[in-house]
């Protein structure tokens, strides 16, 4: 399992900062899920171990993976399984041409670098982790202070 913290969503712009329209004249904003998603297009996606139904069945699974957690409110964390994340990097960085327009993928780079960021365990876990190891350092200063202040200890020899 791999997890991504859930960026920010990011305004498209071009390179020259125009703000990037969509058909109806709104300003185009993406999201990872939606980033994401357009990754699941790209043909090169399900890999060449995957093709036909096979490749369909997998990207309707991704699909489904990343659609049942984007509606959950406040989302910081998003989970995925590593052969999904696998193959989404892949397509990142060798997409099929034309799958990302250069004029403005500049602008995606919070997104995927989220998801090049993402950890094999959940941040809520890893903080965890840091603060018992930064507790324990604590702790063991402490108890080697007081080695150090107990009568005797200071005349004895190392």
């Amino acid at each position: 399992m791999k997890y991504i913290k859930v960026p920010e969503e990011v305004e498209l712009t071009t390179v020259t900062d125009d703000k990037v329209r969509n058909g109806q004249g709104e300003l185009e904003i993406l999201n990872v899920f939606q980033f994401i998603r357009l990754r699941l297009a790209d043909p090169k996606f399900p890999g060449e171990d995957k093709k036909g139904y096979d490749g369909a069945l997998f990207v309707q699974e991704c699909k489904d993976e990343i659609d049942g957690q984007k509606d959950e409110e406040g989302l910081e964390v998003l989970q995925i399984e590593n052969e999904f994340y696998k193959r989404l990097v892949a397509v990142m960085k060798d997409p099929t041409v034309g799958s990302f327009d250069s004029r403005w993928s500049y602008s995606m780079v919070p997104l995927m670098k989220a998801i090049m960021d993402a950890t094999d365990k959940h941040p809520d876990d890893i903080k965890a982790e840091e603060e018992e190891k930064a507790q324990k350092a604590k702790e063991k200063a402490e108890a080697e202070a007081e080695d150090s202040e107990a009568p005797g200890k200071a005349d004895e020899p190392a």
